[in-house]
């Protein structure tokens, strides 16, 4: 069972994204993909686990990364990536070596570990405040969580930095 809009059931396989959406896009320069990913209390922690392109459904654990990558390149707008808060170190060197290797090397790419992760409303919030240091006070707390995750962007780009902007 597919679920289409009207007049797409002939080229949703060669242009997945609705014309109408893509056109909203141009007036930006980087899209954030913080909902796509389900950034906000994810529980992806593993790589096998992340969204895949044949998925039966995207609404669980969120976008595939591809479509990410694919729609920035089709459109030619920089990317922000939302780190899971619990993803391992693996998990994040792959992230970082898909974008590398599939975003058009004429694009940025922004990076941040998680959303918010001052905002108590948020699971990443507590998973912080938790796990830290718990001799280092809050907000202090957060900055190795941060520190490992863009530091293993910078190594996978090294060389590349220039394409490489770290969120904080």
């Amino acid at each position: 069972i597919r679920v289409l809009l009207p007049g797409h059931d002939s080229t949703y396989l060669s242009q997945p994204f609705e014309p109408n959406w893509l056109e909203k896009m141009a007036p930006f320069t980087t899209l954030r993909f913080m909902n796509w990913g389900n950034t906000n209390n994810s529980a992806l922690q593993y790589w096998e686990e992340r969204p895949q392109p044949n998925d039966y459904t995207y609404t669980i654990d969120g976008v595939p990364y591809e479509h990410w990558i694919e729609v920035s390149n089709m459109l030619q707008k920089n990317a922000w990536v939302n780190i899971p808060h619990l993803a391992d170190s693996i998990y994040i060197a792959n992230l970082a070596t898909l974008f590398r290797d599939s975003l058009d090397p004429g694009l940025k790419i922004y990076v941040e570990y998680s959303n918010e992760i001052w905002n108590w409303m948020f699971d990443q919030t507590h998973y912080c405040y938790q796990n830290g240091n718990q001799s280092e006070p809050w907000p202090e707390r957060i900055v190795p969580f941060i520190q490992n995750a863009l530091d293993i962007w910078s190594e996978v780009f090294e060389g590349r930095l220039h394409r490489l902007v770290r969120v904080v």
